[in-house]
């Protein structure tokens, strides 16, 4: 049997409908900072109810048409504390003593500084296409609002000013005519240099790690038009910048590995209309903590890894970074809902492993691996051995 909990205190009412952190305090920091009146709901009542009291039938009716199978989910890598969920006779069941998520096990955060050989035959060279995914990502963010490290749902709810800001900003550096070019370059010099500012003024304990994230994406965004775009003025500022930029990485990494089970905890029970929590509620809010969770490692991947790629196209040289664990199966990343994703979640191996040990991905056929990983994939074993994978 298992078990679901209500919160003994949920964020104040003025928090809770700006959609931001509170501390819970009689008045919180955030209302006695702003001068506002601060107020709590009535508390629900903390207890534990088992799920196994629920109507099989109306669990049966939130959650999706699974086909007969039991199936727990296999790891390649990492394994996770518990399955994250259980497939029997088409109910989702979560375990009886729940660990935490397998994508939010603290090990899963931790950086992997092994040494991996040089693929044979690599060239710095073989970088510039590497740099020529992540504009183009971006170009495809502008476009459809989403890529391959910034996910369609991460910014359903909440789009950070700097977000905003950045998207704003590389649309229209995309669409720059020669006449505007300058002036353009000046507006994101001007952008950066503001969002640095921010950066190192701000107390990273008060902010989520949305926040967090979205600060590594809009800065992102100033660092590869800065440092691609030619001009020598921009470059030279962006290259003033680089230490600010990893240091944010690496405040992402930390925060994530302790905030997003809170968050996914938090909006679970203030998101709850009784004291039950369903297996579908349950499903969902994994889902949104998988997106973010998954958000941050392919973000972090890409941002060390452009950081590295630019260095070893500058100077002959450079040093790795480091690898983090992601999800390599294909489908997982463009799923549209909870149920899509939980199904392929228990249906099939998630492949959640880092690049360095990734190698036997090439066993695999290529349409059952994420594109992402097939970038990661070409950088870190070469690109004759992608092309013979992809020939199979």
């Amino acid at each position: 049997m298992a078990y679901v909990a209500t919160l003994d205190k949920r964020a104040c009412t003025a928090c809770h409908k700006a959609k931001r952190k509170c501390n819970k305090n009689a008045p919180c920091h955030r209302c006695k900072k702003q001068g506002l009146t601060c107020n709590y709901p009535p508390a629900k009542p903390s207890n534990f109810t088992p799920l196994g009291t629920l109507n099989q039938q109306a669990v049966e009716d939130e959650l999706i048409n699974f086909s007969a199978t039991s199936n727990d989910l296999a790891l390649s890598s990492l394994s996770p504390t518990q399955p994250l969920a259980i497939l029997t006779d088409n109910i989702v069941s979560i375990p009886d003593i729940y660990c935490g998520s397998w994508f939010l096990a603290p090990e899963t955060f931790l950086i992997d500084h092994s040494q991996i050989p040089i693929p044979p035959n690599f060239k710095m060279s073989d970088l510039k296409g590497f740099i020529q995914g992540l504009q183009d990502w971006f170009e495809t963010w502008i476009k459809t609002g989403s890529n391959l490290f910034i996910h369609h749902h991460l910014y359903r709810d909440k789009l950070p000013a700097c977000v905003q800001i950045a998207f704003t900003t590389f649309s229209a550096y995309v669409n720059r005519t020669p006449a505007t070019a300058d002036m353009l370059l000046r507006a994101v010099n001007d952008r950066m240099t503001e969002l640095i500012t921010d950066i190192e003024q701000e107390s990273y304990d008060t902010l989520d790690v949305i926040d967090c994230i979205a600060r590594v994406h809009a800065l992102l965004v100033y660092l590869v038009i800065n440092l691609l775009d030619g001009d020598p003025r921009s470059r030279h500022l962006a290259e003033q910048h680089d230490s600010v930029f990893i240091a944010l990485l690496e405040k992402m990494l930390d925060k994530a590995s302790t905030n997003i089970r809170q968050k996914m905890l938090e909006s679970e029970f203030e998101d709850m209309t009784c004291a039950v929590t369903t297996p579908a509620t349950f499903v969902r809010h994994e889902w949104e903590a998988w997106v973010i969770s998954e958000s941050v490692r392919r973000t972090w991947l890409l941002g060390t890894g452009f950081m590295s790629a630019y260095e070893g196209m500058k100077t002959g040289w450079t040093s790795c970074g480091g690898d983090l664990a992601c999800t390599n199966r294909e489908g997982l990343w463009t799923a549209e809902s909870s149920h899509a994703w939980i199904k392929l979640c228990v249906d099939v191996d998630v492949r959640f492993i880092g690049r360095f040990r990734a190698e036997w991905l090439f066993g695999c056929p290529p349409d059952e691996v994420d594109d992402f990983a097939k970038m990661m994939l070409e950088i870190t074993y070469g690109k004759d051995r992608m092309a013979r994978w992809l020939e199979t």
